[in-house]
């Protein structure tokens, strides 16, 4: 039986990042402070065979979405930590990575295949409703005959959203309207078979994409206009370790 303890710093962290560039801060931060102080300290999930691989917090709706490995749904999970099902689509083999994107009201999910690396692809859906607003076929877009994961996504201020491949050296991007085109592909994200290479991802408004790659833990600043200029991050030897899922706080 899984066990999934979610903390209350994780909804603190999401409000911030959605307010960072309000105009009124110190009226939102008010408000995130008295929103904590009516939550539990802690949310403790119970739900079988459930792996989440990725976990956001819906600000307007007040709850968690978690992916799933082995259902492929989208789950809704609130303050008390009941869970139920939010989006449930055919093609969601397993669910990987998954982004709110609070500005256009829609949720970004990574979908794979673990077991064949046969399915690569973005979903969009509302985030009100779980309506699916388009489906993108990510092994399309790379137009070959290797194997794809897409493991994460993250979303720029233009609302497009960009996939790590982790069995694959791409990074692709999605616009708006659902249409993938390779952002970047370099021999220096292939990984070692059997090896995880890109992995977590996201959007730095001062225009650059920070991308883990886990096999040699690493993480990359890419500028978003040239994204062939991209450079490793200097960190202190030993702080990381096989690099997952990232969060940027500003």
């Amino acid at each position: 039986m899984q066990k999934r303890i979610l903390t209350f710093y994780s909804i603190i962290l999401s409000a911030l990042l959605i307010s960072s560039c309000h105009p009124y801060i110190d009226e939102i931060l008010e408000t995130i402070d008295r929103e904590r102080k009516s939550m539990p300290e802690e949310v403790v999930i119970t739900k079988p065979t459930l792996f989440p691989e990725g976990v956001e917090y819906d600000t307007h709706g007040r709850r968690f979405l978690v992916s799933s490995l082995t259902r492929g749904t989208i789950g809704a999970i609130d303050d008390q930590g009941n869970y139920e099902p939010f989006i449930e689509d055919s093609d969601l083999g397993a669910t990987i990575g998954i982004e709110v994107d609070e500005a256009r009201q829609r949720l970004l999910v990574c979908v794979s295949d673990p077991s064949t690396a046969g399915v690569a692809a973005l979903g969009s859906y509302d985030l009100r409703t779980g309506e699916r607003q388009f489906f993108t076929d990510l092994i399309a877009v790379a137009n070959d005959q290797a194997p794809h994961f897409a493991n994460d996504v993250a979303v720029d201020s233009q609302g497009n959203a960009y996939v790590t491949d982790s069995f694959s050296p791409i990074i692709y991007k999605v616009d708006p309207q659902g249409n993938g085109s390779i952002f970047l592909q370099d021999s220096t994200f292939q990984p070692s078979p059997g090896a995880f290479g890109l992995n977590g991802i996201v959007f730095n408004p001062n225009e650059f994409l920070l991308v883990a790659f886990s096999e040699t833990a690493t993480l990359y600043k890419v500028p978003m206009d040239n994204p062939a200029a991209f450079s490793a991050v200097s960190t202190e030897a030993g702080t990381i370790t096989s690099p997952d899922g990232l969060y940027l706080a500003r």
